[in-house]
């Protein structure tokens, strides 16, 4: 999927990249080109970003790179196997994206999180591309999670733990067989999503309740993490979990019941969640790496980069954390009317 705003054009051009070669000598060179290639892009989103883009505007520039890195990387590794027919390997699994990632929130140092589903038994070639795969992303620089499972091993997984349950909850087929993803997306929803709601929700409580311990409220930490503390993005995440699993749709705007929250009350929610999602982009460009504490000194790195021009830097942080806090509020109070609307 390419993405384009008005001078920002993104899409990634693989037609000057050589076949992976089979000789390992050559391979450190193909490996530094192709380094080159997602750096290029990845700058251009950057620009993207401190142009003033949004934040969702971000994540999903990001995770469309990652998609085509990915996609590209397979086909060409099913190609690279000669005794095999590249369509014959692609039909035994289907490469999914799951959690943050399949839901198509990718920051711009996130976890690219996946999942092989495999029959139980495939041919060697298969195997040997699957287990070669995910060395090579780590080679690209590439913060990669991956696990190989059949369907009944999901099922008996999502069964077990909660943590595993909620990653199946968003997914996304990449690649591979959709027909092997087809019937995975509909067994977890049988027999795993639609079981034992109540309990599910009450995991996640649980969950809510530990992460705000010692936690008053959005405002009452002076450096507060973006993401996990109060009023921070695993208020939405655990939002959108309960929507799922209670009304069986992945967005707020599906939501088939009038009383859970208003359209303006959705309209306020997005636009906070977006600001935070821009806030963690930034902290993820100000530190190359995942941040999520908005610590004293990156408040005033961030404040800068992220439009605040007053000049006295002690007034401009009070405004940009005053900004914070109020779309922290917003997401921690209307997040939890979601959820406890959920439960009821």
């Amino acid at each position: 999927m390419d993405y384009t705003n008005d001078k920002y054009e993104f899409g990634i051009d693989f037609s000057n990249v050589s076949p992976i070669p089979g000789n390992p000598a050559e391979l450190l060179e193909y490996q530094i080109d192709f380094k080159k290639l997602i750096k290029t892009e990845q700058n251009k989103i950057k620009k993207f970003h401190r142009s003033g883009a949004g934040g969702r505007e971000v994540i999903q520039a990001h995770t469309s790179l990652i998609d085509s890195v990915l996609c590209y990387l397979i086909n060409e590794l099913a190609a690279s196997r000669k005794k095999i027919p590249a369509e014959t390997i692609l039909e035994e699994f289907s490469l999914i994206a799951v959690g943050g990632y399949g839901r198509g929130e990718l920051n711009p140092c996130s976890d690219i999180d996946l999942l092989f589903l495999t029959s139980k038994n495939i041919r060697r070639a298969t195997d040997l591309l699957i287990q070669d795969f995910i060395p090579i992303l780590w080679d690209l620089g590439l913060e990669v999670g991956s696990s190989c499972r059949s369907l009944q091993e999901c099922l008996v997984l999502a069964e077990k733990d909660v943590t595993a349950k909620t990653s199946m909850i968003e997914t996304r087929f990449m690649i591979g067989s959709q027909k092997k993803y087809k019937k995975f997306f509909q067994s977890i929803e049988k027999n795993s999503l639609r079981k034992n709601i109540k309990g599910f929700l009450h995991e996640k409580s649980k969950e809510k309740n530990l992460r705000y311990e010692g936690g008053a409220g959005p405002s009452s930490d002076p450096e507060p993490n973006i993401k996990e503390g109060v009023g921070g993005l695993r208020d939405y995440h655990n939002a959108l979990w309960a929507v799922a699993i209670r009304f069986g749709v992945l967005s707020f705007r599906e939501i088939p019941r009038k009383d859970i929250i208003s359209s303006e009350e959705l309209d306020i929610l997005n636009l906070s969640i977006d600001f935070t999602l821009r806030v963690r982009n930034e902290l993820h460009y100000l530190k190359n790496k995942k941040q999520d504490i908005l610590t004293y000194d990156l408040q005033k790195k961030a404040g800068l980069n992220l439009g605040y021009k007053e000049p006295n830097e002690a007034l401009r942080v009070e405004e940009f954390m005053h900004n914070y806090f109020i779309h922290a509020t917003n997401i921690h109070q209307y997040s939890e009317i979601i959820f406890q609307r959920c439960i009821e």
